[in-house]
């Protein structure tokens, strides 16, 4: 018959093993997974920032409205999407844009242009606490939309 030394047995890697399962368990049972995402902002307490009463995507259609496709990419016929970062600071304001994929530097400023334009949003929340959030979207340039172009 085999002994199990126990002391040894709840030592090194099997402690850490068993402590990771434990936490695992705690806080998988504290948070409800669904589809939507509102579900675990929720049990944080947290909102995200707004924009004119919507969320990012009616951002996202104020800037395809407010496009101005710049002349020189109409005549290069250059399209496609553009991936931009910005923050909404805790007064409201859109900071620290930048492009983290470009088309061109045309088009690339013209995405910079509009962002910094924005109007003021309703910054996000975490619980009473005002926070800064920061956003990642694409912008979608296309002549065949009605994008104005730049004169």
């Amino acid at each position: 018959m085999k002994s199990y030394n126990f002391t040894k047995l709840f030592y090194g890697d099997n402690l850490r093993l068993i402590f990771a399962t434990v936490l695992i368990f705690v806080f998988t049972n504290n948070i409800s997974y669904s589809q939507d995402d509102e579900t675990i902002l929720e049990y944080f307490n947290t909102k995200n920032a707004t924009f004119q009463g919507g969320d990012v995507n009616k951002f996202r259609l104020w800037v395809q409205q407010n496009l101005i496709y710049p002349k020189e990419a109409a005549n290069a016929d250059i399209g496609k999407k553009v991936i931009v970062q910005f923050t909404v600071d805790s007064l409201g304001f859109v900071v620290d844009t930048k492009v983290l994929r470009g088309i061109s530097p045309v088009i690339n400023k013209e995405a910079l242009r509009i962002l910094n334009s924005s109007p003021k949003w309703n910054p996000g929340m975490e619980g009473n606490k005002i926070v800064s959030q920061k956003f990642v979207i694409p912008i979608v340039f296309s002549k065949s939309d009605s994008i104005s172009l730049k004169k």
